[in-house]
């Protein structure tokens, strides 16, 4: 005999959406905001969208566009992890110019920054304040100034 148990549990999953400027839908995905794994590659990613703009090339052939496309795709996949890169590169390539002269990509992680960096804030102040009478010495803290020095980088980030 087999035990079968289901049930369903509050993950914090949050959905992000791609629409078009007529409001059709071009992509979703879902992640866990405060994924600390997830933390972990926006940081890291940081410092190489920093350092790939730095080195993104002028002129350009087609080939060396697309390993350029490729690293920016990849790097992008891997922060957000899963699927992710297959769904919103699916439709767009990464160093597509949007209307303002940036990349895709470069759009896409400024939003998730100013969309992820709010709700780990917000998730983080309702976690000690339920927590710090029995665990305050024990659950480790992020700071504010980090978190928000993350999200001035990833908004500076222009092509």
């Amino acid at each position: 005999m087999s035990w079968s148990v289901k049930t369903d549990a509050v993950t914090g999953m949050m959905k992000f959406s791609l629409a078009d400027e007529d409001g059709a839908p071009v992509a979703s995905f879902r992640l866990n905001p405060t994924d600390i794994r997830l933390a972990s590659r926006f940081q890291e990613a940081a410092g190489w969208f920093e350092d790939l703009s730095k080195n993104a090339p002028g002129t350009a052939t087609v080939a060396e566009v697309q390993q350029y496309n490729d690293t920016l795709e990849e790097k992008l996949g891997y922060v957000l992890g899963g699927n992710a890169r297959e769904t919103l590169f699916g439709v767009m390539p990464a160093v597509s110019i949007m209307p303002d002269g940036s990349l895709f990509a470069v759009e896409v992680f400024g939003k998730l920054s100013e969309a992820v960096i709010p709700e780990i804030k917000s998730r983080r102040q309702k976690m000690q304040t339920a927590a710090s009478k029995y665990t305050a010495k024990y659950v480790p803290t992020i700071p504010d100034d980090v978190l928000d020095a993350a999200v001035k980088q990833a908004g500076a980030l222009k092509y």
